[in-house]
């Protein structure tokens, strides 16, 4: 009996010995071990790529949810092969595996792994066209607002500035053919097989494009102007209210004030502050160590007081003791 147990003992040794022994069998084995190695690591360093994509989208809008979904999709999938290679490396243990069949399968999951590797670098490149897009509206937004801030002062000396106007006004058409175009590309990117390539040339041809509007409008508006719209932070000229129309949103807070005849005799085109505590107030303005404010302003005929407040800031926002008041409210730091 003791003998029998040292012989099966010394079997099962020779057979697991025999498994090692094999060169062939051996180089297969450490080939699909190595392959297994080497898709798992790419397997992850795509995800460490798929993560970084989908914390540069969550920055934008409506369209780069769209390439987000899709890259969590790829990401499911992603998760999908590391579990399968978890699953291969099980079978590589077990004595009884089908090599060639671990083989094969391991082929299939790098075919997959590329595929998906293929879609990630075409969403990664989507997403930088998107960023260059939203960089475009930016620049046509700022071109825009600077368009209707002067044409909203032309209207005041329109005879003299007519031609301006005209050139302005044709300038703005081409800025409305540029936002058509951004929408059109912003909708190929949707399109299943979008050419990248095409679609990066456009771009590169609506910069050249923004650029010549903006060099133009400087141009034609060097000298001319009513209004410096370059670093302009607010513009209030009073159209029957204190609302900021260069596009900034620094709307005035009337309180009290009454809207009078302007000096071109135009009636609600200017404040009177008649009384005591008659003000406008506008929100803090952008940060700013150095800023100026310009203003036609008509003194009173009489007064009773030793001085009056013009334009007043933080606590000084408006005379609590003269008649005259328009300031802007909230931190006196900046």
């Amino acid at each position: 009996m003791k003998k029998f147990f040292l012989i099966l003992f010394f079997f099962t040794a020779s057979f697991a010995g025999c498994t090692v022994v094999d060169t062939e069998l051996l180089e297969l084995v450490l080939e699909i071990k190595n392959q297994n190695e080497e898709l798992l690591n790419e397997v992850r360093s795509l995800q460490t790529k798929s993560d970084s994509l989908i914390n540069e989208l969550k920055n934008s809008t409506a369209k780069q949810e769209e390439l987000m979904n899709k890259v969590t999709e790829l990401q499911v999938e992603l998760a999908d092969i590391l579990s399968q290679i978890g699953a291969l490396t099980e079978k590589l243990d077990n004595q009884d595996a089908d090599l060639e069949a671990i083989k094969a399968e391991l082929g299939d999951l790098q075919e997959k792994y590329l595929a998906i590797l293929e879609q990630l670098e075409q969403l990664q490149q989507l997403s930088q066209i998107l960023s260059e897009i939203e960089t475009l509206k930016g620049q046509l937004s700022d071109l825009d607002r600077k368009y209707q801030v002067i044409l909203g002062s032309l209207a005041q000396s329109e005879e003299e500035l007519t031609a301006l106007k005209s050139q302005i006004e044709a300038l703005q058409s081409q800025l409305v053919e540029n936002i058509s175009k951004i929408s059109e590309l912003t909708s190929m990117l949707g399109e299943q097989g979008a050419d990248i390539e095409s679609i990066l040339l456009q771009i590169e041809e609506l910069k050249a494009s923004c650029a010549e509007i903006k060099s133009l409008l400087e141009n034609l508006l060097s000298g001319k102007s009513p209004i410096p719209a370059n670093g302009l932070l607010g513009w209030w000229p009073f159209n029957g209210n204190a609302n900021d129309e260069s596009g900034n949103g620094n709307n005035g807070i009337v309180d009290r004030a009454k809207l009078t005849m302007d000096r071109f005799g135009i009636s609600d085109k200017a404040y009177s502050f008649s009384e005591i505590n008659d003000k406008i107030t506008i929100e803090q303005l952008p940060n700013s160590e150095i800023w100026s404010i310009s203003f036609w302003f008509e003194a009173p005929k009489e007064t009773n007081f030793g001085y009056e407040y013009l334009f007043g800031f933080g606590q000084n926002a408006f005379s609590n003791a003269g008649l005259p008041g328009f300031g802007i409210t909230g931190n006196q730091q900046n």
